[in-house]
């Protein structure tokens, strides 16, 4: 005989299954609800996304520009200067910027600050065998007073017109080296100065080298120079750096240059000195 279930028992019953379907869909919405990850898959409307592999670019100017000879011809190697206009001393120093000339006699400042400046080419060392120029600021000019400003603003793209440079006439000089004593030495280095250019030690900033005291080294005419030699000779703990005496001062223009330079060490020869 099956058993009936009281009314109070349906009752019950139909409560309890109530109950865990309001449960079910009155539970409160987690971290881990589709509402959360939407906000983990798209961004804000206002912001671009930027490529892992990619970085925003910088902020300034830029400025190019090409060096020439008088025949058109691009120029290798010049160094060229981006000077602020507005700055002096040492804040117009660390400001500057530089950069050289490329195969093609192209050079490129980039991310410069706004603001004017003065574009200048060899300017601040003195013309040697490898770049027998005269220096020039932008446009065409000899100095700062006459030069042009030349306006970077922000972001802005400048194409300046090409610098010529004007080539100077140059000279090769035959170079005698030798120790008081007579001997030759089997290394000597050679050093230039550029009167003109008082803040450069010696010219191309390099001491070039010669064999057994003969060689060579060619200058630029229209000059004055102070010329002399030197042998770093080997004492032991030390090196001892000897220069010929005195030093010599030289003119090169056409008919007031010697053909030959002979340079005197002082002292004896001595063992000269060579990195281990």
């Amino acid at each position: 005989m099956r058993s009936k279930l009281s009314a109070a028992t349906v009752i019950a019953v139909l409560l309890v299954v109530a109950g865990l379907l309001l449960g079910k869909f009155s539970s409160p919405v987690t971290s881990t609800s589709f509402a959360s990850e939407i906000s983990q898959e798209y961004i804000t409307p206002y912001q671009e996304p930027i490529p892992a592999n990619e970085s925003r670019p910088e902020t300034g100017g830029l400025m190019r520009g090409t060096i020439v000879d008088q025949e058109d011809t691009p120029v290798r190697g010049i160094e060229v200067e981006l000077i602020p206009a507005n700055k002096t001393g040492d804040d117009r120093w660390y400001a500057t910027k530089r950069e050289w000339t490329d195969a093609d006699g192209q050079y490129q400042f980039s991310h410069v600050d706004p603001g004017d400046y003065f574009v200048a080419a060899l300017k601040h060392g003195a013309p040697d065998a490898r770049h027998p120029f005269v220096g020039v600021y932008y446009p065409a000019a000899d100095d700062e007073l006459t030069a042009d400003r030349v306006l970077v603003t922000e972001a802005s793209s400048t194409e300046l017109l090409p610098m010529h440079l004007r080539r100077l006439e140059t000279v090769t000089l035959k170079i005698k080296v030798a120790f008081e004593d007579g001997t030759s030495p089997n290394w000597s280095n050679l050093l230039f100065h550029n009167i003109s250019y008082p803040d450069q030690a010696v010219i191309g900033d390099e001491a070039p080298g010669i064999q057994d005291g003969q060689g060579e080294f060619t200058l630029p005419k229209g000059f004055e120079y102070y010329a002399r030699a030197k042998v770093d000779c080997d004492v032991g703990p030390k090196i001892e750096t000897r220069e010929s005496r005195p030093v010599r001062r030289i003119k090169v223009a056409d008919g007031l240059t010697s053909e030959e330079l002979t340079f005197t060490i002082p002292g004896s020869a001595c063992k000269l000195w060579s990195p281990k």
